[in-house]
């Protein structure tokens, strides 16, 4: 649903940033590990992380 919304726009020429976001996933890797110890938020980062939002993935 997301990625045919972005299509539609974008084919009616609205211009779509999509931002590198390798810096802030890297900035935050040493928070993830914060919660390894904690096994029911560990899963919730992990199922986050996991989860496509382009594809309207909502895991």
């Amino acid at each position: 649903a997301t990625a045919e919304a972005l299509r539609m726009v974008e084919a009616d020429g609205v211009e779509v940033i999509r931002p590198d976001k390798t810096p802030f996933v890297e900035m935050l890797a040493p928070m993830y590990e914060m919660y390894r110890d904690e096994p029911a938020v560990y899963a919730l980062i992990a199922r986050i992380r996991a989860a496509d939002p382009a594809a309207g993935d909502s895991r």
